[in-house]
């Protein structure tokens, strides 16, 4: 018997390590991502006076049909590999940024993140991208949900989600949770198998390049003051894997496949 709850405690163990959240990043241009373009670089269509309405009556991201996904890659399959700084995703001028539970516990929140944008060269905050963290605010929904705390801010372009360097939070929103059965719903997000390369993918976001500097880029998360990622999943704090982006063709970069190999817990 106690042989057996040893093997039991070491599958756990086990399972436990292969759990991941996996961040990359595809050209636009692949169609994949939102049906609605026009939107690609607006966090959210919410109004902010609905903000504290008990009706939240314009607060319709997804059931007024705005943000729905055309689909979503898969993880390291075909022409969507995950790529790190020396091997970066190549493309037009905007990109998906896509997240994925992987072998994580069914009901695990991602309600917290503090990341920026930085040039692969310096890792410092790369102030030459515009970019978008979709709220998905879907209060006036019969779900009344959405993503990230805050106001939209829609009188200055949303500015409180165009950051490159962005705090996500979701205290009383509802953040990125991994469950199945959502394809295309307010979380932007595919169900079905949760260890599975094509499943548990939703869209956090969007990047642009503003001028010529070919990059690569990809996302830095800072630590806390015991060294630990500012990005959370259910309390605990969390590396993901993170892939990286060029907004051109560099042929001395194309030599290889990988991500950063981080991994939690």
């Amino acid at each position: 018997m106690k042989k057996a709850l040893v093997i039991v405690a070491l599958l756990a163990v086990v399972g436990m390590a292969s759990a991941e959240y996996r961040v990359w990043f595809t050209a636009a241009s692949a169609e994949m991502g939102l049906t609605n373009m026009d939107l690609i670089d607006n966090p959210s269509t919410a109004i902010t006076s609905d903000d504290t309405v008990p009706d939240y009556s314009n607060n319709t991201d997804v059931y007024s049909g705005d943000y729905v996904l055309a689909g979503a890659p898969c993880y390291m399959t075909g022409e969507y590999n995950l790529q790190d700084c020396d091997n970066p995703e190549v493309g037009d001028e905007w990109f998906y940024i896509w997240g994925q539970f992987y072998g994580e516990d069914t009901g695990a929140l991602l309600f917290s993140i503090s990341w920026c944008l930085v040039d692969c060269a310096t890792m410092q905050e790369a102030t030459n991208l515009d970019a978008v963290w979709y709220k998905v605010d879907n209060m006036a929904s019969p779900m009344g949900v959405k993503r990230w705390d805050g106001a939209s801010t829609e009188a200055d372009n949303y500015s409180t989600f165009r950051n490159t360097c962005q705090n996500l939070t979701a205290v009383t929103a509802y953040g990125i949770k991994n469950q199945g059965g959502h394809t295309g719903d307010w979380n932007l997000y595919t169900g079905g198998a949760q260890d599975g390369d094509c499943g548990r993918v939703s869209l956090i976001g969007a990047v642009r390049i503003t001028d010529g500097n070919p990059g690569p880029y990809t996302l830095d998360i800072p630590l806390d003051a015991n060294g630990d990622p500012l990005f959370v999943i259910s309390n605990v704090p969390t590396m993901p894997i993170i892939g990286a982006f060029t907004p051109e063709p560099c042929s001395l970069l194309l030599l290889g496949l990988g991500g950063l190999l981080i991994r939690r817990r």
